[in-house]
């Protein structure tokens, strides 16, 4: 469609009153309905596709590794940086569930290095919730940190940190600027890790979908057993 630019005038009314009764007419865009839909359909297909490539990055020369190495140090000389050895963990590779629904490809899991590791200390998870309180910038209480250390040896280190987030909103919810032992209770509550979850659908599984699936499986596998 183009635009039409006129002065206001006999001209415009007209130009106007055609688009309205001939261009823009309730029939006339119902019969373009069906096109507008294939091509936002289109569009998303086109978007969807390109989410799902991984961009090339290339390869990193050793010289920009070695000008990375000098600026490193160099920082670490002047007291701007701090090395902490660490090991990255990747948590969600993006659409690999749907790209390989078999599992991990063969390709990558060719070049994962598998890493004998031990269990976290007390001292070192309360450490380790430490830092990560003062990253998002949470205040907490020595007794709700001591409760939050108890939680994550009980349960596991993730869970733990996600129960910072959620204890810090509960402090604001009730105006507060501290979080307390009453707010890590509280989304503790709230929110239950694997071991609690588990127990719970064991509890309640009779209650759910799946069991009466399992059961309908079983009354055919039965009959079938009568069968034969």
């Amino acid at each position: 469609m183009d635009l039409i630019w006129a002065e206001y005038g006999p001209h415009y009314v007209k130009v106007r009153k055609l688009c309205n009764l001939e261009l823009f007419t309730p029939k006339r865009l119902e019969a373009l309905r069906p096109i507008r839909e294939d091509e936002v359909t289109a569009m998303v297909g086109n978007i969807y596709k390109d989410c799902t490539k991984s961009g090339d990055t290339g390869e990193i020369r050793a010289e920009v590794r070695e000008q990375i190495d000098t600026k490193v140090a160099e920082w670490r000389e002047e007291g701007k940086a701090e090395i902490e050895p660490g090991v990255l963990f990747i948590d969600k590779v993006h659409m690999l569930d749907i790209e390989s629904p078999h599992g991990i490809p063969i390709d990558f899991l060719d070049r994962l290095l598998i890493i004998s590791t031990q269990p976290y200390k007390e001292e070192e998870i309360r450490k380790i919730l430490d830092i990560r309180c003062q990253e998002e910038d949470v205040e907490m209480s020595e007794d709700a940190r001591v409760l939050l250390t108890k939680i994550g040896v009980n349960t596991s280190l993730r869970y733990a940190i996600h129960l910072i987030t959620s204890a810090a909103l509960a402090c604001q919810k009730r105006k507060g600027k501290v979080v307390e032992v009453e707010d890590i209770t509280r989304v503790y509550n709230l929110f239950y890790d694997v071991k609690r979850l588990t127990q719970y659908l064991m509890e309640y599984q009779s209650q759910y979908m799946f069991k009466e699936i399992s059961a309908g499986e079983a009354e055919e596998d039965e009959t079938t057993a009568m069968v034969s």
